[in-house]
């Protein structure tokens, strides 16, 4: 059994976060994406290359939901939470012919359980400075689980080895909406 499950993002707001409401106009859940950075390393300190990501973060928790609707574009913030996974419905638009297709598949997802503005107002520019000064504790993850599927490497058009696999994370806590997913399975 997984015994830990933790995230840490510190990162810049590059959209405006999303509130949805329901039909009240009650906020029910509160979603943003949160531009990181991560460097890719060969042995030793130095960072060889710097990739972006922008992970999805996302609650159901009002006082959580005040809190990210409160983020502004070019806010530097701070979060911690634990990856969470959703069974979604995918749907494509072939861009060409138009065609319309839809899969079964798995959102992942960071559900907040802190969240803090450190700095505001930050240009694109400042805030990409900030981010690679801060590119060690940009995107940190912990978790512990069992694999729920042998791993797959594969090599991309360029060469580089990548490995993919899935793994089965039991929550340590509930979230109140999702009181009977206990397993997140995450790729």
């Amino acid at each position: 059994m997984a015994k830990h499950n933790q995230v840490i993002l510190n990162g810049q707001i590059s959209i405006p976060p999303r509130v949805i409401c329901d039909e009240h106009g009650t906020p029910v859940r509160a979603m943003c994406g949160v531009d990181v950075m991560h460097g890719t390393r060969d042995f030793g300190n130095n960072i060889d290359n710097i990739k972006y990501d922008v992970p999805i973060v996302m609650t159901s928790e009002p006082e959580m939901i005040k809190k990210i609707a409160s983020f502004k574009k070019g806010d530097m913030v701070e979060i911690k939470g634990t990856i969470t996974t959703r069974d979604v419905t995918k749907r494509t638009t072939y861009k060409y012919c138009g065609h319309k297709h839809e899969k079964l598949g798995n959102l992942v997802c960071i559900t907040p359980i802190y969240a803090e503005v450190r700095e505001t107002a930050l240009s694109d520019e400042n805030g990409k400075r900030i981010l690679r000064d801060r590119c060690e504790i940009s995107n940190m993850v912990t978790v512990i689980a069992p694999l729920c599927r042998d791993p797959q490497l594969y090599k991309t058009e360029k060469g580089k080895s990548v490995t993919t696999y899935q793994l089965a994370i039991r929550r340590k806590f509930r979230i109140k909406k999702d009181t009977d997913i206990r397993t997140d399975f995450p790729w």
